[in-house]
């Protein structure tokens, strides 16, 4: 059997989890204040209008060296987000459509955070030193450019055929695609009060019971991951109908990182696709149970800055468990691009081909459940376009997933996806008892195999860890074409400890087999 389980590892060396490729050291900007938000120009007669919102921001270079600060049309600039978003009967949502985003042009290298000793060259912001933005400067669509041409996680932007170079209205090759400046005052003059602003409905403004939140970030070029949370700001505001426009007054204080922290009573955590592509969080709240054992979950995504977008959403569920009034939202009003709900033995998912969740955007996904809430659960998420890295990661959240044995020891060992499978045991331990082991995130269609032994000793090989030892098969499977295994009625019961692992084939991954976490079933 050892040489058996040998075999299986043969197949290559594990890959290392890369660094963030362009991370520059010592670089971190801070946004210290959102200020003076308003409604820049409508469209439309009340209560039916459209509304393009702005406000000031100020930014501070905290880290210890300076920030490009260069300009259109050149690369070396930052970029600057804003979102807007709704908290209302228990749910996060976002109201103002994927806006687009400014392309700073110079630095004032003001004292706002602390003493500023250099002002000199506005072409960078120095170290300790802020810059602000005022309303009219943020919402003015000189500055103004869509936000796909953006990649968020690395700060790149390329400026020969982008929007800025080839004007609206396109003014044709060959100077569309040139690199000089071709959108320019007599054109944005021809534009609508608000075209390319942070656009959001008289209708997604007049709730009177909502607490809303203005949300912006500054993005740029090599920003390290682990700083980058300071660079979002969001602050409350109240939104109020003068008779003319609306009054956007804003609530004291400001806290940094996603817009999901505004989310009364939420759990929210994140992950990313092994630092090759940007952050996505995922927030929960559950409510219940009710009268009828019914809880309710809820669950807003927000993609900070993954340039690749999100493809898919799988929760884990407890086998047996009812699901009900499942739900999707999304930022626009076209229901024919809602995402996708399937219900399967033992996991959730929505999923779409065609309306990812882009970066600075927030959906919102929710059902009924008479299944108890686990937390720590790991949820799925795949990215919607080929690029760097693998297809899919996890986030924990909180889920039905159902009451589980054991402990989980780590060591699982990720397939050609980047996931490891997630196991999970269910049932009774003492002698006679039988368990149900439920597998999710492994290879389709894939030889499987589960091992049990009495120590943990455990075989190392090439960058994999079989916990279990002296290792005995006690399932000898094929997961299903969603990577999933149910297996009930499995004897494991003794009167010692166990521990408990699975292997899957899977040609795909650089060992050429994925291992789950190992759990240790104590009696």
């Amino acid at each position: 059997m050892r040489r058996f389980l040998a075999g299986l590892f043969v197949l290559g060396l594990a890959a290392g989890a890369p660094a963030q490729q362009n991370a520059i050291d010592g670089l971190d900007i801070e946004m210290h204040s959102i200020r003076n938000a308003r409604a820049l120009g409508r469209e439309g007669t009340y209560p039916n209008g459209v509304n393009g919102i702005s406000f000031e921001t100020t930014v501070c270079n905290t880290g210890t060296v300076e920030v490009k600060w260069k300009g259109p049309m050149r690369q070396l600039h930052p970029f600057l987000s804003f979102l807007v978003a709704r908290e209302s009967n228990g749910r996060l949502e976002q109201v103002s459509d994927r806006s687009y985003i400014k392309h700073t042009f110079a630095a004032s290298n003001a004292s706002a955070c602390s003493q500023c000793s250099d002002n000199s060259d506005s072409s960078v912001l120095a170290i300790g030193c802020s810059d602000t933005y005022d309303t009219n400067s943020n919402g003015d669509r000189y500055w103004l450019g869509p936000p796909e041409e953006l990649n968020p996680w690395r700060g790149t932007w390329d400026a020969a055929c982008s929007y800025l170079d080839h004007g609206d209205p396109n003014v044709g090759p060959p100077d569309d695609c040139d690199g000089v400046r071709s959108l320019d005052f007599a054109q944005i003059a021809a534009f609508d009060n608000v075209k390319n602003r942070c656009q959001v409905s008289d209708a997604d403004l007049g709730d009177a019971g909502a607490n809303y939140y203005l949300s912006s970030a500054y993005l740029i070029f090599g920003e390290p991951d682990d700083v980058r949370p300071d660079s979002y700001g969001t602050r409350q505001f109240t939104p109020s109908w003068n008779g003319s426009n609306w009054d956007l007054t804003l609530v004291p204080g400001m806290f940094h990182g996603s817009i999901l922290k505004a989310w009364t009573g939420a759990q929210v955590r994140s992950s990313n696709n092994n630092l090759e592509d940007g952050r996505v969080y995922i927030a929960s709240v559950v409510t219940g149970p009710d009268a009828n054992g019914i809880y309710h979950y809820e669950y807003a995504m927000h993609n900070r800055d993954n340039t690749r977008g999100i493809a898919s959403f799988r929760l884990p569920l407890v086998p047996g468990a009812h699901v009900a009034n499942s739900g999707f939202r999304d930022i626009d009003a076209d229901a024919t691009n809602d995402w996708t709900f399937t219900a399967k033995a033992t996991e959730l998912e929505w999923s779409t081909t065609a309306n990812p969740l882009e970066w600075n955007t927030l959906y919102n996904f929710w059902f009924d459940s008479d299944a108890p809430p686990a937390d720590a659960c790991r949820a799925l998420v795949s990215e919607f376009r080929a690029g760097p890295g693998f297809d899919h990661f996890d986030i924990q959240v909180q889920a039905p997933s159902g009451p589980a044995l054991g402990t989980r020891l780590g060591f699982g060992m990720a397939g050609g996806d980047g996931v490891f499978p997630d196991l999970a045991i269910t049932g009774g331990l003492d002698i006679g008892e039988t368990v149900q082991i439920l597998v999710r995130y492994a290879a389709p269609n894939a030889l499987a195999l589960a091992f049990i032994g009495a120590d943990n000793t455990g075989l190392d090989y090439r960058g994999g860890h079989l916990v279990p030892y002296p290792p005995a098969v006690i399932l000898t499977t094929t997961t299903d074409a969603d990577g999933q295994i149910l297996a009930k009625d499995q004897g494991v019961g003794g009167s010692f400890d166990l521990f408990l692992q699975l292997a899957v084939v899977d040609a795909g991954a650089p060992q050429g087999i994925e291992l789950s976490e190992a759990i240790e079933l104590v009696r």
